[in-house]
């Protein structure tokens, strides 16, 4: 096999090479990626988030790594060098695409009475790009993550009553979460005006929205509208603190990797934490420029007891 000496990023071979464009869009989405960036070191190969607002990537190397501030300097193809902080970098496990075939090939064997077979028959057929599966099949195959290896579903039809409509969100949500596509059947849903109409002098909403003060979405929470309800922050003592001392604040959120957060998880952060259970990071601000958006936003504050 020989090996491709180019200014690209990923190890590229004769068998598995890409023009730039194709590189940026197989790391971003299929090559698999370090979820607790314990490989992350300096030489590391990322996919690095420098617009947040606008979901803009791109293949970058680590460069320099800063652990006491919880930053990374990375380069891009082009020379360009920025600091990010680490939670804004995906580092990659595989590095080229053939990589990624083989851990497909093995997944999808691995079901087979003769595994070592069709592994090598499922790579050779991916093989030169002579084949391209699904995207949720190169995205999850072999990864053990807990993702749908399909690409889409089709739900029952909407039933006619909100409750219907409850059941058939919860099915979207349960499917896309999982990164699947969903197609539903809307003709069942009566026409606008069948149902019984609401008196005007009833719609007000007594419906309150509470986000926890460590929940990474807080700032996005606060600066958005949210008809008919009321936002509450919960705020901590923590945090308090941490404004009165200008510090900075972390915000936190139990690892939805752990095997059974599904089954332990209640919303309870301190609980989750007093079990000694796992927690991800997601970023920092400064704590008393978090709580002047907060306050200003109109978003009703109220303080918990930890």
């Amino acid at each position: 096999m020989v090996e491709i000496k180019t200014n690209h990023l990923l190890n590229f071979s004769e068998e598995d090479w890409l023009s730039p464009t194709g590189e940026r869009i197989v790391s971003d989405r299929y090559l698999l990626k370090d979820a607790t960036k314990e490989t992350l070191t300096k030489g590391s190969l990322v996919m690095a988030v420098l617009d947040q607002k606008r979901s803009y990537h791109e293949l970058a190397r680590v460069i320099e790594v800063d652990p006491l501030h919880k930053k990374v300097t990375v380069e891009l193809r082009d020379g360009f060098q920025t600091s990010l902080p680490v939670d804004h970098v995906d580092v990659l496990r595989e590095t080229s695409p053939r990589e990624m075939w083989r851990r497909i090939a093995e997944g999808a064997a691995s079901v087979t009475a003769n595994p070592h077979y069709w592994e090598q028959k499922f790579y050779e057929l991916q093989s030169d790009w002579k084949y391209v599966p699904g995207g949720r099949i190169n995205a999850s195959m072999g990864t053990g993550i807990k993702t749908t290896s399909y690409n889409c579903f089709v739900i029952p039809n909407v039933g006619p009553t909100p409750r219907d409509y409850a059941a058939s969100f919860g099915q979207t949500l349960e499917i896309q979460a999982r990164s699947g596509g969903v197609g539903m059947n809307l003709s069942q849903v009566p026409p606008q005006g069948t149902l019984t109409p609401i008196r005007e002098e009833n719609r007000q909403s007594k419906l309150q929205l509470v986000l926890d003060i460590w929940h990474a979405d807080v700032e996005e929470f606060v600066q958005s509208s949210y008809p008919n309800s009321t936002k509450v922050v919960r705020v901590s003592k923590s945090f308090l603190r941490a404004v009165e001392e200008n510090a900075a604040w972390t915000f936190e959120f139990p690892d939805t990797a752990y095997e059974q957060y599904d089954q332990i998880w209640n919303g309870d952060l301190e609980a989750w934490k007093s079990q000694g259970l796992p927690v991800q990071t997601r970023g920092e601000v400064d704590a008393a420029e978090l709580y002047d958006q907060i306050t200003q936003s109109g978003a009703l504050v109220v303080t918990d007891l930890v």
